[in-house]
């Protein structure tokens, strides 16, 4: 369940692992990379459940699904308590937690942050901080639409109560003042075909979104021409922000991935 947060320390990568999680693989595999590394990566232990994929940063701001803090509340630590926790482990100043508040149930659109959001940096306009939303709503307007010429496209499976809880967290970002740019989000028999979970690059002048491809030879679904469609409307997203596009071309790979609930960022941390 992505077991690990990647953080930075001068030189030095840190590993945060959760000594909460109870799958013995995922306790190890932090362990197995630093070992691999062999040098300028380390091990930092949490008492804190988190999955690494639940957690996002930015320069300014670190984000936190909020099934994350409520995992970790007891009679003993509060939410803000839990909040607390987090910024010391972390080391950062600013966190915003996105979701909704409930007793029962799940909090968030999807289980992990990165499945449907993606900073993308300091815009140099707006001077505000971008990122790159999956909204289901849209990309059903934009199915439905093609579909009328392209009897082929196969319409999204989202259900209203799934994309109200999409809007309100578009609405969280909006409202804390980022510049929030959409992209497409496909769901088919609850399988999240996304291109949020990819690997950003942004140094300087240097902006590559390098993005998951779902385009398969096996295709027994028949489902490449709404992927090809929806895969040229997200890197138009990505270039009218001045990102350079790169998709890695493993649409099986891809496919067999979001049958596990992730994609490329789940499998790649950091390149």
């Amino acid at each position: 369940q992505d077991p690990f947060v990647v953080l930075r320390d001068g030189d030095a990568t840190v590993l945060l692992y959760s000594m909460a999680n109870s799958n013995l693989a995922d306790y190890l595999l932090p362990l197995q990379l630093s070992l691999q590394a062999r040098r300028n990566v380390y091990l930092k232990p949490t008492v804190l459940y988190m999955e690494g994929g639940n957690i996002l940063a930015n320069d300014r701001t670190t984000y936190i699904g909020i099934d994350t803090i409520r995992q970790n509340v007891t009679e003993e630590m509060t939410f803000q308590d839990v909040v607390e926790m987090f910024k010391a482990e972390l080391g950062t100043q600013e966190i915003q937690i996105l979701g909704r508040n409930v007793e029962e149930g799940d909090g968030q659109p999807l289980f992990h942050l990165d499945l449907f959001m993606t900073p993308g940096g300091l815009d140099s306009e707006s001077k505000q901080e971008l990122v790159f939303f999956a909204n289901p709503r849209w990309t059903t307007e934009l199915l439905k639409e093609a579909k009328a010429s392209r009897p082929e496209i196969v319409l999204s499976g989202f259900s209203n109560t799934d994309m109200e809880m999409f809007d309100l967290v578009r609405k969280q970002l909006i409202d804390s003042g980022h510049l929030v740019v959409d992209l497409p989000i496909f769901r088919e028999h609850l399988r999240d075909y996304t291109c949020n979970n990819c690997l950003m690059e942004v140094d300087g002048e240097s902006k590559i979104a390098f993005l998951p491809n779902y385009d398969s030879k096996s295709d027994g679904a028949q489902l490449n021409p709404t992927f090809r469609y929806l895969q040229q409307i997200v890197a138009d997203q990505f270039q009218s922000q001045g990102f350079r596009v790169q998709t890695f071309d493993q649409g099986k790979l891809f496919r067999n991935l979001v049958m596990e609930r992730g994609s490329l960022h789940c499998a790649v941390k950091v390149m």
